[in-house]
């Protein structure tokens, strides 16, 4: 992914979104990515935000120039892309999308409730849009 260059968020808009890097899941947004963020940089950010996310906006958004949004995105993003339903669990055995956690028994993508293994059923309107 073509990650932006300071020189290049000088020029974009206030409002401008972000129209690369990866796409979140959940909140389908880009994740922007800094050309000019050094990795020891970016591991102080990541730091920097666990305790006091506003400071860490800040010091994105003085390292690259990037606007509140984007410093915004990148610092509630730490991990990358969310999936759907924000979390990572196993894949669905009928849909294959994530389902919660490694617990989960029903699919909020599918549907599909396995509580009792003995009556497996879709439920006729999905859970999550």
């Amino acid at each position: 992914m073509d990650p932006y260059t300071n020189r290049e968020l000088e020029s974009l808009p206030d409002n401008a979104w972000p129209e690369r890097g990866p796409v979140c899941g959940k909140c389908r947004t880009h994740i922007p990515i800094f050309a000019d963020l050094s990795e020891g940089q970016e591991r102080a950010l990541r730091e920097l935000a666990k305790g006091d996310s506003i400071k860490a906006m800040e010091e994105l958004r003085r390292i690259t120039g990037c606007n509140h949004r984007w410093a915004k995105i990148w610092v509630l993003h730490p991990n990358g892309p969310r999936t759907k339903h924000g979390k990572d669990g196993p894949p669905c055995p009928y849909c294959g999308e994530p389902v919660r956690t490694d617990k989960a028994k029903q699919c909020l993508s599918c549907g599909m409730d396995r509580h009792n293994p003995d009556n497996v059923f879709r439920h006729h309107r999905t859970i999550a849009p």
